[in-house]
């Protein structure tokens, strides 16, 4: 079945304002929430002490907590603290190797590029003993044109489908978009967004602050491959 979440900045608002938005936004049924740990110029003081706040949010009401990481990431955290923090997921981009990732599969599920998730990668992973659900997520984008193609789009849905990975993408929302170019950070450049998930994700986009993640289930229920890419067609994305 689909589901859908929220992403959020740490360093945009206080504490207090997470929590009121979160909580706002469960209320509309999101059960994911996504944010990154690699953004250039963030304090990680800062951002300790924001997460030591809200953490336990996560944790009481049972939310997905994704995080996007690097190796640069954990020069500045480790992993018990991200556990503290609520962290239930890692979204890796790039710059770790299968055997890393297979090993903090025990403890995260894990969160891989869509677009660039290949067969020999996969096959490392289980030689490596990787434990668990393995997801993976389209990048998102700030800029007209950037797009994924649709057509690519969908051949790798297809192909994370056939392999029995759940994939992700996202859709711009429509209320304080993110600088510098303020038209949200989506995987596909159709605009606007062409179809409703639900009623409740369609009153969410209203009050998004920013991007929301569309998870599409690699079973076949929830909307259709079809459908499911125009869910997701206002998002824009590189490679």
């Amino acid at each position: 079945m689909a589901a859908f979440g929220v992403t959020l900045s740490l360093t945009e608002k206080t504490p207090q304002q997470i929590i009121a938005y979160l909580e706002k936004m469960q209320q509309l049924q999101v059960s994911s929430v996504f944010s990154s740990l690699q953004i250039p110029g963030d304090d990680p003081g800062t951002l300790q002490d924001t997460l030591a706040q809200v953490g336990p949010l996560f944790r009481r009401q049972g939310l997905e907590f994704v995080v996007d990481v690097s190796p640069r990431t954990f020069r500045n955290f480790t992993l018990e603290q991200l556990r503290s923090w609520g962290v239930t997921s890692l979204r890796i981009d790039n710059g770790m190797e299968p055997q890393e990732i297979a090993e903090i599969s025990h403890d995260f599920r894990i969160v891989l590029n869509a677009s660039t998730l290949n067969d020999p990668f996969l096959d490392a992973l289980q030689q490596h003993g990787f434990h668990g659900e393995l997801e993976a997520w389209h990048n998102y984008y700030p800029r007209r044109n950037t797009g994924l193609d649709v057509r690519f789009f969908e051949a790798r849905n297809n192909w994370l489908k056939a392999h029995g990975v759940r994939s992700a993408a996202f859709f711009a929302g429509n209320s304080e978009l993110r600088g510098t170019v303020f038209e949200g950070l989506p995987t596909l450049d159709t605009r606007p967004w062409p179809c409703e998930v639900s009623s409740s994700c369609s009153r969410a986009s209203k009050l998004a602050r920013s991007w929301w993640a569309f998870k599409m289930s690699s079973a076949s229920d929830g909307c259709s491959a079809t459908s499911a890419t125009a869910a997701t067609g206002a998002a824009s994305t590189t490679r």
